[in-house]
């Protein structure tokens, strides 16, 4: 059975078992958002979560994934070309795509999956 005192205006948890039952579950839910921030997202990933709604059917003009006739002129400029619309958008696209949270290699893992093969 849990109880509080309160002393000088701070609540005290008197039982372990209550105060463990609390601190147990945010630590493990800690260690897996610390884990899963520190893995990159792979570019397929990226593609799926947050370009291909756009890039799958060529919506506002984005070229789309894996057709060489869209991306002949772009590859031609550069993959730094690339990066760079991609990062600051371009046109209909927004920066970063929508992947606010993505890294730049995450970033750069996406255009390479859109990219003809």
């Amino acid at each position: 059975m849990s109880t509080a005192v309160c002393r000088s205006g701070v609540l005290m948890i008197r039982s372990t078992v209550f105060a463990t039952s609390l601190v147990l579950p945010a630590l493990a839910c800690v260690v897996l958002l610390a884990e899963a921030a520190d893995t990159p997202r792979s570019g397929a990933d990226v593609y799926r979560d947050f370009c291909a709604v756009c890039h799958s059917g060529g919506w506002q003009g984005a070229p789309i994934a894996n057709d060489a006739g869209e991306w002949k002129d772009r590859v031609n400029a550069g993959k730094d070309a690339l990066f760079k619309n991609a990062k600051n958008g371009l046109n209909a696209m927004p920066a970063m795509g929508t992947c606010m949270d993505c890294s730049d290699e995450e970033l750069k893992g996406a255009i390479e999956e859109m990219l003809p093969r």
